[in-house]
């Protein structure tokens, strides 16, 4: 190795140490190796840090709610009637903390009438006169990423791409199912029936207005549309009967000298239809799902090019250790080649359960054995440019196969794939792509012999060149990579943070201002 070339290389080292030693960049470098223990990323969730101590903030008092609803809707798990006592005491004591939050009052009047108490409709009621509707998802979410970021080192774009999945709809549903039952004997043609609707009119309103999450303000403008419509077609109404269904509510509000609640009433329909094609708009899933294969690529890329630098570096090795035992042999044994070449295809077996791809792989490397008959007693260092780019070609797709393996191995992939339009073969506990990488680099095996032939060399001289190419070629070529990647990922990861917070904190006020 020349002088610059040894300068590079300990330039290269020298900034890797420091990528290392770096806190925010020990964090991207270091990503895919980093192991969450028992319960993977779930442990870092408050929803699933074990028994519960008793709520002494709103913060709490939120989480045993929404624990709570997540029980009573399941089926073989729903709350008994001492634990009903006890949510609806928690809801009532954080009503009383903070009087103008609608949400307080609704998860009471839910409960409530699980345990069939009289009192629910008054906390209904009671719920439609606040001013705001906070369910406090957003702050103990941004909590959970602030113990994602402790355990990392360092704040990154794929906490909140998978947290921002981990908000649960289950008090929103339980509250769209009370609104439901409450209407089923309001009719419009008594004051009763149209109060009671303007009530749960107010509480869906609320509630769409209030939450920050898409799929969580969904239930509230379904409780907005069910508060118009007329019990018996309340199941089927079909885009025209809605209309005519609020326009008839507004009308009857009217000619009930109640200005002021057909105002809000056209109000809050005109807002839900705005609503509706502010959601419903498919940009937003794609949007979010190129915001998580960012913020995946951002973490992983560094690791990624690390570890195939340490492969490359094995290879290496590998064809340097081949140089020096096989001396100028024309061509490897048949027996230790066909052990060889058995031993990798069961490998390869083991670890891809493809047959067909360990049988190829397996060939490749038996290929070894074929070699000239009479070669050059003097070797040629520079074996053309033709041999490079076979070489460069197998090299480059040896990286990508491996690497996708490598990055869809990974606990982030895990965590945050199953989110997007990628397949689970390409991630996770699939091989698919250490298979490809095996049968690509099982082309060196097969390219060897047949250069060895056509150039009279000795097929392990032939072989030990190409294998030292690929190693220097990605040990180096990585090497540099990940020193480039580390602070160009930490900056675009930067930029994905901001979007991704203003997402996870508040959803629809994102995409309004958009």
């Amino acid at each position: 190795m020349t002088s610059s070339g040894r300068a590079l290389l300990g330039a290269l080292f020298g900034a890797i140490l420091t990528l290392l030693v770096h806190p925010t960049s020990r964090a991207y470098m270091t990503s895919l190796v980093r192991n969450p223990g028992e319960g993977g990323l779930d442990r870092f969730l408050d929803d699933t840090s074990g028994v519960l101590a008793p709520p002494t903030n709103l913060y709490q008092a939120s989480l045993w709610l929404q624990l709570a609803a997540e029980r009573q809707l399941t089926a073989d798990s729903q709350l008994t009637s001492n634990e009903l006592r006890t949510i609806i005491g928690i809801a009532r004591s954080a009503g009383r903390r903070e009087p103008d939050n609608a949400y307080w009052p609704q998860m009471e009047a839910v409960f409530r009438s699980a345990a069939h108490q009289p009192d629910a409709a008054r906390a209904w009621e009671r719920a439609s006169r606040c001013a705001s509707w906070n369910d406090y998802q957003s702050r103990r979410l941004m909590l959970d990423r602030d113990a994602l970021a402790s355990w990392t080192g360092s704040p990154q774009g794929w906490q909140l791409a998978y947290l921002y999945d981990q908000r649960s709809e289950a008090a929103a549903n339980l509250i769209e199912k009370f609104a439901a039952a409450s209407l089923t004997a309001s009719d419009l043609a008594s004051k009763s029936g149209v109060t009671q609707r303007m009530i749960t009119l107010r509480n869906g309103a609320l509630l769409r207005n209030g939450s920050q999450s898409i799929k969580v303000g969904m239930h509230g403008a379904s409780i907005v549309e069910l508060a118009s419509y007329p019990s018996e077609f309340a199941l089927t109404a079909s885009p025209k009967r809605l209309w005519l269904a609020e326009t008839k509510l507004i009308n009857v509000l009217r000619e009930r000298g109640l200005p002021d609640e057909a105002h809000f009433a056209e109000e809050s329909f005109r807002t839900n239809d705005a609503w509706r094609a502010l959601t419903q708009d498919e940009e937003t899933d794609a949007n979010f799902r190129n915001l998580t294969l960012t913020s995946l690529i951002c973490a992983a890329l560094p690791g990624a090019t690390m570890a195939l630098a340490i492969v490359g570096l094995g290879v290496w090795l590998l064809g340097w250790i081949i140089d020096r035992t096989t001396g100028l042999s024309m061509r490897f044994g048949r027996i230790p080649a066909l052990l060889c070449s058995t031993g990798v295809a069961f490998l390869v077996y083991a670890v891809t359960s493809y047959p067909l791809g360990a049988l190829a792989t397996g060939l490749c490397f038996t290929f070894v054995v074929v070699g000239p008959r009479y070669g050059r007693t003097t070797r040629s260092v520079e074996l053309g440019p033709l041999f490079s780019l076979c070489i460069g070609v197998v090299t480059f797709a040896f990286a990508v196969t491996l690497g996708a393996y490598i990055v869809g191995g990974s606990t982030l992939a895990k965590a945050l794939l199953p989110s997007t339009t990628v397949p689970p073969e390409y991630y996770g506990s699939s091989s698919l792509f250490v298979g490809l990488s095996a049968i690509v680099f099982g082309l060196v095996f097969l390219i060897s012999p047949l250069w060895a032939v056509a150039q009279r060399l000795g097929t392990p001289y032939v072989l030990s060149e190409g294998l030292k190419k690929i190693g220097g070629s990605l040990g180096l070529g990585c090497l540099l990579a990940a020193v480039v990647s580390a602070p160009v990922m930490i900056y675009l990861d930067r930029d994905n943070q901001d979007t991704l917070t203003k997402i996870v904190t508040n959803e629809p006020l994102y995409y309004f201002l958009r």
